[in-house]
C-alpha cells in the first residue's frame, strides 16, 4: 500500500502545482514527471541524515527505487487480470483522477515501468 500512497503523492503534487482549469492530463507524460518518477519522495532527506555516506546514500536509493517498481507492478499486474470493473476502480481509487483521465494513469505507469527498465532496476 506505501507504493500507491507514493504515486498517490506524486500526483496530487502535480496537480497542486498548476490551477485546476489549467491541468493537462497529457503533463503526466511530461519531463516533468519523468523526473518526479526518478527520483523517489524522500531522496533529499537521506542526504542529510548524519552517518549516511554518499556509497551507503545511493544504495539506499537504488533499493527504494526497485522495491516501488517491483510492488508497483506486482499489484498492476494482480489487479489487470481481474475483471474490467475492478481494474477501473483501482485505477480511480488509487489515483483519485476523474474517470476520463483513467487511461492517462496508465499510460504513466507503463511510462514509469520503461523508466525502471531503462535504470536497470530489476523487474519481476
Amino acid at each position: 500500500m506505501q507504493h500507491a500512497l507514493i504515486f498517490t503523492n506524486l500526483f496530487l503534487n502535480l496537480l497542486m502545482s498548476k490551477s485546476p482549469s489549467k491541468f493537462d492530463p497529457c503533463d503526466l507524460r511530461s519531463n516533468k514527471f519523468a523526473r518526479m518518477l526518478s527520483k523517489p519522495i524522500g531522496d533529499q532527506i537521506l542526504d542529510k541524515i548524519p552517518g549516511i555516506g554518499m556509497h551507503t546514500s545511493e544504495k539506499l536509493q537504488k533499493t527504494k527505487r526497485m522495491t516501488k517498481a517491483e510492488d508497483l507492478l506486482r499489484e498492476f499486474a494482480h489487479t489487470f487480470r481481474s475483471n474490467d470493473e475492478e481494474f477501473r476502480l483501482w485505477l480511480m481509487k488509487d489515483y483519485a483522477l476523474p474517470e476520463y483521465r483513467a487511461t492517462e494513469c496508465t499510460i504513466a505507469l507503463i511510462d514509469y515501468i520503461a523508466q525502471a527498465k531503462k535504470n536497470c532496476w530489476p523487474l519481476p
